[in-house]
C-alpha cells in the first residue's frame, strides 16, 4: 500500500486513536500477530510485504504509560528485527506505537 492510498483510504476512517475503539479496530481489521495485556501487535497494512514482514505494536494504554516496559519487552522478543520509530510530530497515528521489520532497509513509499 502506498502512503497516498493509506492517507486517502485508511486514515480518514479510523476511530479516535486514543479510544478503546481504535484497539478494537486494529483487532478487527488487521492480522494480529500477538496481543498481551499491554499491547497489540499487528501486521502493518501500510508497510508489510511477504518479502519484508512488518509489525507494529500499539500500546493499549492511550496515555503511553508503560511504554518503556513495552519497549524493553519488544526489543528482547523481536531482537532479530529492526526497530523504526518516528518523532511524535511525524506520526499519522498519535497513539504510542513501535514498528519492527525484517529483511531489508526501510524505504518510505
Amino acid at each position: 500500500m502506498t502512503n497516498e492510498q493509506y492517507q486517502k483510504e485508511i486514515l480518514p476512517n479510523l476511530p479516535d486513536h486514543m479510544s478503546d475503539k481504535f484497539i478494537d479496530y486494529l483487532r478487527d481489521k488487521n492480522v494480529v500477530v500477538e496481543e498481551t495485556d499491554t499491547y497489540i501487535a499487528i501486521e502493518n497494512i501500510k508497510y508489510h510485504t511477504p518479502e519484508r514482514p512488518w509489525i507494529t505494536l500499539f500500546l493499549k494504554d492511550a496515555t503511553g504509560s508503560g511504554e518503556g516496559k513495552v519497549l524493553e519487552e519488544a526489543l528482547k522478543k523481536y531482537d532479530d528485527w529492526t526497530m523504526v520509530r518516528w518523532k511524535a510530530s511525524e506520526r499519522s497515528i498519535k497513539r504510542s506505537h513501535l514498528h519492527f521489520f525484517k529483511n531489508g532497509v526501510y524505504k518510505y513509499t
